[in-house]
């Protein structure tokens, strides 16, 4: 009798876990404040199969009789929902770690076709520059620090320019970095499901 109460009391105790780990994931307010809740069910919910592996040990070394057999299979079905629930939120992290992967790719994209313009505008001031003689440039400004400033513009662009492409450059990389692992991630959760 005692054995049975102390059977329920863990099976009542693992259902009020359960419920309190569902509605807390509902509770939280950002993708990482989601992540850390997910990871910590994730945790609770393999101590408790831990829990329930002992359980369902200690039961079988017991001598078999039918109650016994009963409470091992009680135990059994115990554990699998558990297992079924801890694949479920690793799924749910997992599609959080996926939508995160996506915004990254997206902020990438729109931050290497802002480079793509700005690279634009500066080559065709830089070609505007190139057109002009220094001479002409000399004549045409009105007096002499409109010419050096107009020369301090050139070395601008020109530096704008190089910052572009390098920044350019290391984006492209990452973003093709990003989408690999992305990829990778999403074909390693779908042989998972």
């Amino acid at each position: 009798m005692r054995k049975k109460n102390k059977f329920l009391f863990t099976a009542v105790s693992l259902a009020a876990g359960v419920f309190l780990m569902t509605t807390g994931a509902m509770a939280a307010d950002t993708d990482a404040e989601k992540r850390q809740l997910l990871e910590e069910q994730l945790k609770k919910l393999e101590e408790e199969a831990r829990a329930f592996d002992v359980v369902i040990q200690q039961i079988q070394g017991q001598a078999h009789t039918l109650e016994n057999e009963q409470k091992v299979m009680d135990a059994e079905i115990k554990q699998r929902e558990l297992e079924i629930k801890r694949l479920s939120v690793a799924i749910e992290k997992a599609e959080l770690d996926i939508t995160t992967k996506g915004t990254i790719i997206v902020d990438l994209s729109e931050k290497i076709e802002k480079s793509r313009e700005t690279l634009a505008a500066s080559l065709l001031l830089l070609h505007y520059y190139n057109q002009a003689n220094p001479l002409t440039m000399l004549f045409t400004n009105q007096n002499l620090s409109d010419f050096f400033n107009s020369l301090f513009s050139l070395q601008r662009v020109q530096e704008s320019i190089h910052s572009t492409l390098i920044s350019f450059k290391e984006d492209r990389t990452k973003l093709t970095t990003e989408k690999e692992t992305a990829e990778d991630y999403k074909k390693d959760q779908q042989e998972l499901r």
